[in-house]
């Protein structure tokens, strides 16, 4: 009986071990995800309130909202992929996150200016 048992025991240490490399190895192989923030309802209400100033139609605010969106998903995903990072709104991020509402903002006025034809 006590062959079989410590037959399991190492059998099961030696998973263990070969766990813990695996595990490490992926650490060292794959860097810790980057984190950014970016303050979208900052985004989003100074966008409402220049499409309120500047549009009186509702269906053209309509049309503008819907255009904005598509760009700030976008722009967004791109961010990610440039950064290599975990994009969140800045409510949901723990302290210390790369601020970058600033390079959305300027990167969406480009984005929007061109799908309206004007140079940026």
């Amino acid at each position: 009986m006590k062959p079989l048992v410590l037959a399991l025991c190492s059998g099961l240490a030696g998973g263990l071990i070969a766990t813990a490399g695996v595990v490490a190895a992926q650490r060292l192989i794959a860097p810790a995800p980057v984190f950014v923030s970016v303050r979208v309802e900052e985004l989003i209400t100074a966008q409402v309130m220049t499409l309120s100033s500047q549009l009186d139609d509702p269906g053209q605010r309509a049309v503008a909202a819907e255009r904005f969106a598509r760009a700030l998903d976008v722009e967004l995903d791109t961010v990610a992929k440039d950064y290599g990072a975990v994009v969140f709104a800045s409510g949901a991020v723990v302290r210390g996150a790369t601020d970058l509402t600033v390079t959305v903002r300027s990167r969406l006025e480009a984005r929007l200016a061109v799908s309206e034809g004007i140079k940026p």
